[in-house]
């Protein structure tokens, strides 16, 4: 057995034997030491299981360091850059990586995203959902909205689940004003580009749309401008099933341009600027055009429960309903819970 050798068999065997006693640790710039662990570190904030508290979220400007041989990670920083090992202490907002061949410090403020190879299927998954309702008395009209999401992050694919519904009350008298619901698959082939595919279905009372059908792939690009900026850009094609409030249907196919742009606050008040359009240019319907967008402000109240504030738009050259332009928007608030 050459040196070489023996020293990663040495240097494995003596990471499995700590890591059996030591937990994750976690060194705090106030002094504070907390022992645990490590869950995820997404955009500047650190999960983490405390012993003896329980889940806490941790900004990253507040870390001195922390330290993890439990698990092996894999680190992807902002400027592009992957590392794959376990954790060590480093210099002040810092932290080593190492995978048994070299060691590699990097500054906190620099990771986008932190993730264990071991976590189980149950613990890659986040969410949120919500609702919120208004009333005019002097119309007797009510609207109550309610929105969920799913989110899953695995080594090289995440998957996305939404839903929201618009219901309104005129006199007693229930409708679905507007409906959306989504999945989005991402595969990805490096850092910054995934292969997307992606269903969808679509209901809006105002665009006479009884219902829209979508099922579609194609390629996003993505990327971390800092630890509080991202942004995305996509193409591909769509084809469509839909039918009018008069049972006329229609198939078509669409080419798809997609823009996501997500600004996150952490001093103070944790705060979420969330834009998302999506423009879709006819190609079996030589000149219609869609839009349809949103653009979500999100405030932590307290620790996972948040208020909401959304301005959605909708517009479509060629309406299901008389063919003629029709543009509609509108203004949703609610309370939200993420898990």
């Amino acid at each position: 057995m050459n040196r070489l050798t023996f020293l990663f068999f040495f240097n494995l065997i003596t990471i499995f034997s700590f890591a059996q006693d030591v937990k994750d640790t976690l060194w705090l710039r106030d002094g504070q030491v907390l022992y645990g662990s490590i869950t995820e570190l997404d955009v500047g904030v650190l999960k983490f299981d405390a012993q003896s508290i329980g889940d806490i979220e941790v900004k990253h400007f507040d870390i001195l360091s922390m330290y993890s041989t439990s698990k092996f990670y894999r680190l992807r920083s902002f400027k592009g850059f992957e590392y794959y090992g376990w954790l060590f202490r480093g210099d002040t907002g810092e932290v080593r990586i190492y995978n048994l061949m070299d060691t590699t410090s990097v500054q906190l403020i620099e990771i986008s995203t932190l993730n264990s190879y071991e976590d189980g299927f149950p613990q890659r998954w986040s969410g949120l959902i919500g609702a919120g309702y208004s009333f005019t008395r002097s119309s007797n009209i009510g609207r109550f909205n309610i929105d969920a999401s799913a989110h899953y992050k695995g080594e090289r694919v995440e998957y996305d689940f939404s839903a929201n519904s618009i219901l309104t009350s005129v006199d007693e008298v229930v409708s679905r004003e507007r409906e959306i619901g989504s999945f989005v698959g991402n595969r990805f082939v490096s850092q910054r580009w995934s292969i997307f595919s992606a269903l969808s279905y679509q209901r809006n009372q105002t665009l006479g749309l009884l219902y829209r059908t979508q099922a579609g792939a194609g390629m996003t690009y993505r990327r971390y401008l800092n630890n509080r900026t991202r942004f995305a850009i996509g193409a591909g094609a769509f084809y469509n099933y839909e039918e009018n409030f008069e049972n006329v249907a229609l198939s078509s196919t669409e080419a798809p341009i997609l823009f996501s742009f997500r600004f996150f606050k952490y001093r103070g008040a944790k705060v979420s600027l969330i834009i998302e359009q999506q423009l879709f240019i006819g190609i079996t319907e030589s000149g219609r055009i869609r839009n349809d967008g949103e653009v979500s402000l999100n405030w932590e109240l307290i620790n996972d429960l948040s208020l909401n504030l959304s301005l959605y738009n909708n517009y479509d050259s060629q309406s299901p309903s008389n063919g003629e332009a029709l543009f509609d928007y509108g203004v949703v608030t609610g309370i939200s819970y993420s898990f």
